[in-house]
């Protein structure tokens, strides 16, 4: 709260410079107020800023937002900044399945990001999404289950879960949302994992 003020002052005396209002749609971004947080990468979009990150940052926004749409250009735009940032074409593959859109395509760009950097957890993570969105629950539930046995990825337990419920091992499904929601109660996936343990009967 005291840095969101000093960049509040800052904005009043500076309101031309694009990296104040970067650094406090940052601050919003972290306290998932994600409208204030459009707004100010907005602003500093239209200030001039043509920063990879900064079109990645409003991506992610745009996806808690759900305009997976939108979401989608503004990765798009951060890889045609920087094309070899794995992160960028990550996000950009999972925006596109949460809006159910070109999985062939997302399938492409999370390929790219392990050519990048391979291995990486959360990249193989958004892998297993993209093979659960498209109905290949078996190969989604190698890949999680492979993330959990390795290390303490715990993200994967709310992939494995869907894929458990999709299966309906409701059992399984529950103890995985659960699990999920231990490690990580307050991410833009909490509430749907709570919903979907209500749903299921948990």
């Amino acid at each position: 709260a005291a840095a969101k003020k000093i960049y509040d002052r800052l904005v009043d005396l500076t309101p031309e410079d694009p990296q104040v209002y970067m650094l406090r749609g940052y601050i919003y971004d972290n306290e998932m107020d994600y409208d204030n947080a459009l707004d100010d990468y907005t602003r500093a979009i239209e200030l001039g800023v043509q920063d990879p990150w900064l079109f990645n940052a409003r991506g992610w926004v745009y996806t808690n937002l759900g305009d997976y749409a939108t979401a989608v250009a503004d990765h798009e735009s951060a890889i045609e900044l920087d094309p070899e940032n794995a992160d960028y074409y990550n996000n950009a593959a999972y925006s596109i399945a949460q809006g159910d859109g070109d999985l062939e395509k997302a399938m492409g760009y999370v390929e790219q990001a392990l050519v990048l950097l391979p291995g990486a957890e959360s990249k193989r993570d958004t892998q297993g999404y993209i093979y659960y969105k498209m109905g290949e629950n078996e190969t989604a539930l190698e890949i999680f289950s492979a993330l959990l046995e390795e290390g303490e990825y715990t993200y994967a337990y709310y992939g494995r879960g869907l894929v458990y419920q999709a299966l309906g091992e409701t059992e399984n499904a529950i103890g995985d949302f659960q699990a999920f929601l231990d490690a990580h109660p307050e991410v833009p996936e909490s509430d749907d994992a709570r919903q979907r343990i209500e749903d299921i009967g948990g």
